[in-house]
Protein backbone atom coordinates (compact mmCIF):
# COMPACT_ATOMS: atom_id res chain seq x y z
CA UNK A 1 0.00 0.00 0.00
CA UNK A 2 1.38 3.43 -0.91
CA UNK A 3 1.06 4.86 2.57
CA UNK A 4 3.22 2.14 4.06
CA UNK A 5 6.01 2.78 1.58
CA UNK A 6 6.28 6.36 2.75
CA UNK A 7 7.53 5.52 6.21
CA UNK A 8 11.29 6.15 6.20
CA UNK A 9 13.91 5.79 8.91
CA UNK A 10 14.91 9.39 8.37
CA UNK A 11 11.44 10.54 9.37
CA UNK A 12 10.76 8.28 12.33
CA UNK A 13 8.39 10.68 13.99
CA UNK A 14 6.40 13.26 12.10
CA UNK A 15 5.43 15.62 14.82
CA UNK A 16 3.88 18.90 15.72
CA UNK A 17 4.97 20.44 19.02
CA UNK A 18 3.14 23.47 20.27
CA UNK A 19 3.35 25.15 23.62
CA UNK A 20 2.13 28.31 25.26
CA UNK A 21 4.43 31.24 25.96
CA UNK A 22 3.86 31.33 29.71
CA UNK A 23 6.74 29.61 31.55
CA UNK A 24 4.49 27.17 33.38
CA UNK A 25 1.79 26.75 30.79
CA UNK A 26 1.06 23.16 29.74
CA UNK A 27 2.70 21.95 26.55
CA UNK A 28 1.05 19.91 23.84
CA UNK A 29 2.84 17.30 21.74
CA UNK A 30 1.16 15.75 18.72
CA UNK A 31 2.90 12.71 17.23
CA UNK A 32 1.92 11.26 13.88
CA UNK A 33 3.34 8.16 12.19
CA UNK A 34 2.47 7.97 8.52
CA UNK A 35 1.10 4.57 7.52
CA UNK A 36 1.37 3.07 11.01
CA UNK A 37 -1.09 0.20 11.41
CA UNK A 38 -3.08 0.68 14.66
CA UNK A 39 -4.05 -3.00 14.71
CA UNK A 40 -0.38 -4.01 14.69
CA UNK A 41 0.33 -1.48 17.45
CA UNK A 42 -2.49 -2.91 19.59
CA UNK A 43 -1.13 -6.44 19.16
CA UNK A 44 2.40 -5.38 20.06
CA UNK A 45 1.16 -3.43 23.07
CA UNK A 46 -0.70 -6.52 24.26
CA UNK A 47 2.60 -8.43 24.07
CA UNK A 48 4.41 -5.70 26.00
CA UNK A 49 6.65 -4.85 23.05
CA UNK A 50 6.04 -1.08 22.88
CA UNK A 51 6.60 0.35 26.36
CA UNK A 52 6.99 3.92 25.09
CA UNK A 53 3.72 3.73 23.18
CA UNK A 54 2.05 2.24 26.25
CA UNK A 55 3.26 5.15 28.36
CA UNK A 56 2.12 7.69 25.77
CA UNK A 57 -1.36 6.18 25.75
CA UNK A 58 -1.47 5.87 29.51
CA UNK A 59 -0.33 9.41 30.29
CA UNK A 60 -1.70 11.23 27.26
CA UNK A 61 -4.74 11.20 25.03
CA UNK A 62 -5.32 8.71 22.25
CA UNK A 63 -8.05 8.07 19.75
CA UNK A 64 -8.60 6.32 16.46
CA UNK A 65 -9.04 8.65 13.52
CA UNK A 66 -11.72 8.21 10.93
CA UNK A 67 -10.30 8.56 7.47
CA UNK A 68 -11.56 8.69 3.93
CA UNK A 69 -10.50 7.72 0.45
CA UNK A 70 -8.16 8.31 -1.16
CA UNK A 71 -5.81 7.71 1.75
CA UNK A 72 -3.01 9.89 0.44
CA UNK A 73 -0.68 11.36 3.04
CA UNK A 74 -0.69 15.06 2.03
CA UNK A 75 -4.50 15.05 1.98
CA UNK A 76 -4.87 13.42 5.39
CA UNK A 77 -2.14 15.37 7.14
CA UNK A 78 -3.51 18.66 5.84
CA UNK A 79 -6.98 17.66 7.02
CA UNK A 80 -5.57 17.02 10.50
CA UNK A 81 -3.68 20.34 10.51
CA UNK A 82 -6.64 22.40 9.33
CA UNK A 83 -9.72 20.54 10.52
CA UNK A 84 -11.12 20.97 7.02
CA UNK A 85 -11.95 18.52 4.25
CA UNK A 86 -9.86 18.33 1.06
CA UNK A 87 -12.39 20.28 -0.99
CA UNK A 88 -11.96 23.15 1.49
CA UNK A 89 -8.22 23.02 2.19
CA UNK A 90 -7.19 22.43 -1.43
CA UNK A 91 -4.61 19.65 -1.06
CA UNK A 92 -5.80 16.74 -3.18
CA UNK A 93 -2.81 14.55 -4.04
CA UNK A 94 0.95 14.07 -3.75
CA UNK A 95 1.38 16.18 -6.87
CA UNK A 96 -0.33 19.12 -8.55
CA UNK A 97 -0.22 20.47 -12.08
CA UNK A 98 1.84 23.56 -12.71
CA UNK A 99 -0.61 25.85 -14.55
CA UNK A 100 2.22 27.43 -16.53
CA UNK A 101 3.85 24.23 -17.81
CA UNK A 102 1.27 21.48 -17.23
CA UNK A 103 4.01 19.52 -15.45
CA UNK A 104 3.22 17.44 -12.36
CA UNK A 105 5.07 18.82 -9.36
CA UNK A 106 5.09 17.84 -5.68
CA UNK A 107 2.25 19.50 -3.80
CA UNK A 108 3.30 22.61 -1.88
CA UNK A 109 2.10 24.56 1.13
CA UNK A 110 1.20 27.41 -1.23
CA UNK A 111 -1.76 25.35 -2.44
CA UNK A 112 -3.37 25.17 0.99
CA UNK A 113 -6.38 27.50 1.00
CA UNK A 114 -7.12 27.64 4.73
CA UNK A 115 -5.12 28.30 7.88
CA UNK A 116 -3.30 25.46 9.58
CA UNK A 117 -3.03 24.92 13.33
CA UNK A 118 0.45 26.45 13.46
CA UNK A 119 -0.81 29.65 11.85
CA UNK A 120 -3.66 29.95 14.33
CA UNK A 121 -1.27 29.35 17.23
CA UNK A 122 1.19 31.93 15.90
CA UNK A 123 -1.60 34.50 15.54
CA UNK A 124 -2.44 33.90 19.19
CA UNK A 125 1.14 34.40 20.46
CA UNK A 126 1.86 30.69 20.85
CA UNK A 127 5.24 29.27 19.92
CA UNK A 128 5.14 26.23 17.67
CA UNK A 129 7.61 23.73 16.22
CA UNK A 130 6.50 21.72 13.19
CA UNK A 131 8.75 18.92 11.95
CA UNK A 132 8.27 16.80 8.83
CA UNK A 133 4.56 17.49 8.39
CA UNK A 134 3.31 16.61 4.92
CA UNK A 135 2.81 19.49 2.45
CA UNK A 136 4.71 22.08 4.50
CA UNK A 137 7.19 23.02 1.78
CA UNK A 138 8.04 25.78 1.24
CA UNK A 139 8.14 26.36 5.00
CA UNK A 140 6.00 29.12 6.43
CA UNK A 141 7.23 31.91 8.67
CA UNK A 142 5.59 31.15 12.00
CA UNK A 143 6.17 32.04 15.62
CA UNK A 144 8.67 29.26 16.21
CA UNK A 145 10.28 26.77 13.85
CA UNK A 146 9.22 24.76 10.83
CA UNK A 147 11.17 21.89 9.31
CA UNK A 148 9.37 21.12 6.07
CA UNK A 149 8.79 17.66 4.64
CA UNK A 150 11.51 18.32 2.05
CA UNK A 151 14.49 18.46 4.41
CA UNK A 152 15.02 14.71 4.58
CA UNK A 153 14.48 11.96 2.02
CA UNK A 154 11.43 12.57 -0.16
CA UNK A 155 10.19 9.80 -2.42
CA UNK A 156 9.23 12.25 -5.17
CA UNK A 157 12.81 13.49 -5.44
CA UNK A 158 15.00 10.74 -4.10
CA UNK A 159 16.72 13.39 -2.01
CA UNK A 160 14.75 16.14 -0.34
CA UNK A 161 17.80 18.35 0.09
CA UNK A 162 18.30 18.65 -3.65
CA UNK A 163 14.71 18.46 -4.88
CA UNK A 164 12.59 21.33 -6.09
CA UNK A 165 13.38 24.82 -7.29
CA UNK A 166 13.29 26.55 -3.91
CA UNK A 167 16.23 25.64 -1.73
CA UNK A 168 14.95 26.77 1.68
CA UNK A 169 13.63 23.81 3.66
CA UNK A 170 13.25 25.34 7.12
CA UNK A 171 11.96 28.43 8.83
CA UNK A 172 13.99 30.26 9.92
CA UNK A 173 16.32 29.40 7.00
CA UNK A 174 19.44 29.20 9.19
CA UNK A 175 17.94 26.21 11.01
CA UNK A 176 18.65 24.06 7.95
CA UNK A 177 22.43 24.22 8.38
CA UNK A 178 22.10 22.95 11.95
CA UNK A 179 19.87 20.05 10.94
CA UNK A 180 21.57 18.98 7.70
CA UNK A 181 24.19 16.77 9.45
CA UNK A 182 21.34 14.80 11.04
CA UNK A 183 19.71 13.88 7.73
CA UNK A 184 20.27 10.23 6.79
CA UNK A 185 20.15 9.25 3.13
CA UNK A 186 18.60 5.88 2.20
CA UNK A 187 21.89 4.67 0.70
CA UNK A 188 23.57 5.26 4.07
CA UNK A 189 21.24 2.85 5.87
CA UNK A 190 22.76 -0.60 6.18
CA UNK A 191 22.10 -3.82 8.06
CA UNK A 192 23.39 -2.41 11.34
CA UNK A 193 20.94 0.49 11.24
CA UNK A 194 18.02 -1.78 10.30
CA UNK A 195 18.77 -4.53 12.82
CA UNK A 196 16.86 -2.96 15.75
CA UNK A 197 13.72 -2.75 13.60
CA UNK A 198 13.77 -5.80 11.33
CA UNK A 199 15.41 -9.17 10.83
CA UNK A 200 18.16 -8.49 8.31
CA UNK A 201 19.71 -11.50 6.52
Amino acid sequence: MTRRLLVGPAIAGLLLLSFACAPRAPRVLVLGFDGLDPVAVDRMLARGELPSFARLRGEGAYGRLRSFEPMLSPILWTTIATGRTPDAHGIGHFVALDPATGQSLPVTSDLRRVRALWEILSENARTTAVVGWWATWPPEAIRGWMVSDHLAYHFLFGDGLDGGDRSVKTSPPELEARLAPLVVRPQAIGAAELAPFAAVP
